[in-house]
């Protein structure tokens, strides 16, 4: 898998309120942005209540970049489990990643800490069997209850796409990304953050 920049020619203004304004996500980020303004900063897990968004549970996840620098799937939500008859967690494939792809993701969580920003994800999930899934998330930073360990949380939109003549099946469940996109939830975008592409030849 190559990695590489990603060109857009949509404003980044433009994206990023198309981002915010989304009715899939409001209600998510609404919420993020109430813990967010009771902690002062990035929330913690204890503060994060599953009952005041129980509509979004199905579609929530979250990732922990752990002491050691790993990354590990604490939480998909029921409609993240599946994808047609193929049972298939999206995140399983963060193992998969090469050298690149594991600094790619280790940037993706300094942006979200760092800047306490959130981003807008797509990405294209391929199954073994060549199935494959259209990908939308938003995810904002979230800290465990001791802060050590630092959680991508986040919400996802799959939408079933037909098997594409041009995707290479490789024999196990993996995932394309296609753009990478930061915006300001209350707290600015750190300076520098680019949008993020990979292709695969």
């Amino acid at each position: 898998m190559i990695w590489g920049y990603y060109a857009t020619s949509t404003p980044v203004d433009a994206r990023q309120k198309l981002h915010k304004d989304d009715p899939f996500f409001s209600q998510f980020l609404s919420y993020w942005k109430k813990l967010a303004s009771d902690a002062d900063g990035v929330p913690t897990r204890r503060q994060f209540c599953p009952w005041e968004i129980t509509k979004d549970l199905p579609n929530i996840f979250m990732i922990n970049r752990n002491l050691d620098g790993t990354f590990s799937v604490r939480l998909t939500g029921s409609a993240l489990d599946f994808a047609g008859d193929e049972h298939f967690q999206p995140g399983n494939d963060i193992e998969q990643f090469d050298e690149k792809g594991r600094a790619a993701y280790g940037a993706y969580f300094d942006a979200l800490f760092e800047g306490r920003c959130a981003c807008w994800n797509e990405r294209i999930y391929i199954t073994a069997t060549g199935a494959a899934l259209q990908a939308e998330a938003v995810s904002v930073p979230l800290f465990d209850d001791n802060k050590n360990v630092q959680i991508a949380l986040g919400k996802m939109r799959l939408t079933a796409l037909k098997k594409q003549q041009d995707i290479e099946v490789k024999g196990y469940d993996y995932s394309h990304l296609h753009c990478l996109d930061y915006f300001d939830v209350g707290y600015g975008v750190p300076e520098g953050l680019w949008t993020y592409h990979a292709k695969s030849t």
